[in-house]
C-alpha cells in the first residue's frame, strides 16, 4: 500500500519485485490521500485525507475503510471522528487486533508552525 501523486495504490510483491500497481479507487477523492496503514488481515485500511466531505474536521484527517475479503473492494471510507481534530493528523501504525492506533498529530507551536507528536488511541476489543 502506497501513495503516489496524492492517490493510494496497492501492489503485490515477491522475491523478484513488485507487480503492477492497482489504484484503490474506492478510497479516492479529488483531494490529497496519504499514509495508508492496513490492518494485519488487510480488511481495514486507515489513511490520511484532506477531503472535506462527511465528518471531516479540516486539514488532514484520519479516514478508514473496511472490506469483506482481501479480494473485495474497500467500502466507502468514513472519517475517524474520535481521532481527528481541526489540525492535521495521519495514521502511522495499527495493532494486529485493530484495537490500537498510533497517529501523528501536528500541534501548534505558538510561533506560527506546528510540531509533530506521536499519539496512540486504544479501544476495547
Amino acid at each position: 500500500y502506497f501513495r503516489f501523486v496524492g492517490h493510494l495504490y496497492f501492489a503485490v510483491g515477491d522475491i523478484d519485485g513488485f507487480g503492477a500497481s492497482t489504484p484503490l479507487a474506492a478510497l479516492d477523492s479529488p483531494e490529497l490521500e496519504s499514509d495508508p496503514v492496513p490492518s494485519s488481515d488487510e480488511l481495514v485500511i486507515y489513511f490520511g485525507s484532506a477531503r472535506s466531505d462527511g465528518d471531516a474536521k479540516g486539514g488532514l484527517d484520519i479516514w478508514a475503510s473496511r472490506r469483506s475479503a482481501v479480494s473485495a473492494d474497500f467500502d466507502p471510507p468514513h472519517a475517524e471522528v474520535t481521532l481527528n481534530t481541526t489540525g492535521p493528523e495521519k495514521p502511522a501504525w495499527v495493532s494486529p487486533d485493530d484495537c490500537e492506533i498510533f497517529l501523528i498529530r501536528y500541534i501548534p507551536d505558538g510561533v506560527g508552525g506546528t510540531t509533530p507528536r506521536v499519539m496512540s488511541a486504544r479501544r476495547p476489543r
